[in-house]
């Protein structure tokens, strides 16, 4: 669409720059939600399985696995966008390396919570798809806006 189509079908202008910008955040969403569903996936398919969520959170093994899976899933995201976005850039670099340590303690916060949550009703089944999203869209999307936020710095 030209600028004239974009502001009558909207109705208001919006800047190339604009467009651009959510077209990159779109993909990294995307790229985002295939780390999270496959990370659910494996949740459900050998954590899970027929049973329920207060099974995996009694058993130490399957418990802790489930965080594992939880910090290795943070840690593909963070380092999607460390390779994407900031291998280029040592200050960038510093700055996410910097943070990692608080975003990963208030994502297993969130994590834990969430879980607990969860094991109010004990006989309630878990959505892992759901879980992981609720989870790891907003640090996706943390990720996205402190860069894009460090890149309108310089």
């Amino acid at each position: 669409m030209s600028a004239d189509q974009r502001k009558e079908a909207l109705g208001f202008a919006l800047d190339e720059k604009e467009i651009a910008q959510f077209a990159t955040y779109m993909a990294d969403m995307h790229e985002v939600q295939a780390i999270v569903l496959s990370a659910a996936s494996f949740s459900t398919n050998e954590l899970l399985g027929k049973n329920l969520f207060a099974d995996i959170m009694n058993d130490n093994v399957r418990r802790s696995t489930l965080f594992w899976v939880l910090d290795n899933t943070f840690y593909e995201i963070f380092y999607y966008f460390y390779q994407k976005y900031a291998t280029d850039h040592e200050k960038m670099q510093k700055y996410l390396r910097h943070h990692k340590d608080t975003w990963i303690v208030n994502m297993r916060n969130d994590a834990f919570h969430r879980a607990q949550e969860q094991l109010t009703n004990p006989k309630n089944q878990i959505d892992f798809n759901h879980y992981f999203t609720d989870i790891f869209i907003p640090v996706a999307q943390q990720l996205a806006t402190e860069i894009t936020n460090f890149k309108d710095q310089k």
